[in-house]
């Protein structure tokens, strides 16, 4: 039985200028790229995935078969007057990206490589997706009544090149004094409870996403930033 999968396909753009070049130095995090999404029905796995993304963007139209996940891919871009003019090439090759729901693959010599997540010092690393530059976590203190204490070492960002960025976007555009208030009102109308564990957005913008949880323990919220 199929599902529906959203499938970001990932151009990547070389910056020479700088001594990268995508296609021989491989995908690197905040490349630069041009980006398509699109909805796949299919039960394939990430990589299955990727490989159909692959041949639909580098075999002739003739050879691809039109009712499969390639096919499928092919006749989107091409309906939706893609050419590869938009991102520099058609052909995915080396350096070149896709996401399948959250899951991000780089193209490389031989196959598909999983782009691993930055993980955050505290939080739930679980939740921030492969597409993310920098991670950023803390474990906090909280009552039903919504008392919000932040410990100063129970939180932290992962160790990345791009952490220092996020510290800056998330101290300018959901601080945490904003991110507590938001907390103690969610914990006082019993929207997010101590007891109970549900996945909570409070922030989200084109860079920043923050998440909230309390995991029903009774005492902590575990928050997640990550920039993308």
């Amino acid at each position: 039985m199929t599902r529906p999968r959203i499938v970001t396909i990932g151009w990547t753009r070389s910056d020479l200028a700088n001594g990268y070049s995508s296609f021989s130095d491989g995908y690197r995090k905040g490349a630069q790229q041009y980006t398509e999404t699109l909805e796949v029905n299919t039960e394939l796995d990430p990589s299955e995935i990727a490989e159909a993304a692959f041949h639909g963007t580098n075999a002739p139209e003739e050879s691809i078969d039109s009712t499969s996940v390639a096919g499928h891919i092919a006749a989107v871009l091409k309906k939706r007057g893609f050419n590869g003019s938009q991102s520099g090439h058609y052909s995915l090759s080396v350096g070149d990206t896709v996401t399948v729901d959250g899951v991000m693959l780089a193209c490389a010599d031989l196959g598909w490589e999983v782009v691993e997540p930055p993980v955050p010092a505290w939080g739930q690393p679980q939740v921030v997706p492969s597409t993310a530059l920098a991670a950023w976590g803390a474990r906090l203190i909280v009552t039903q009544n919504g008392d919000v204490d932040f410990l100063p070492d129970r939180q932290g960002s992962d160790e990345g090149e791009h952490s220092s960025d996020l510290l800056a976007v998330l101290n300018e555009r959901f601080p945490v004094p904003t991110m507590r208030d938001l907390l103690g009102v969610l914990l006082r109308c019993y929207d997010m409870q101590t007891r109970q564990a549900e996945d909570f957005i409070i922030y989200m913008d084109d860079r920043l996403t923050v998440h909230a949880n309390t995991s029903g323990s009774y005492g902590y919220c575990y928050v997640t930033a990550w920039l993308s």
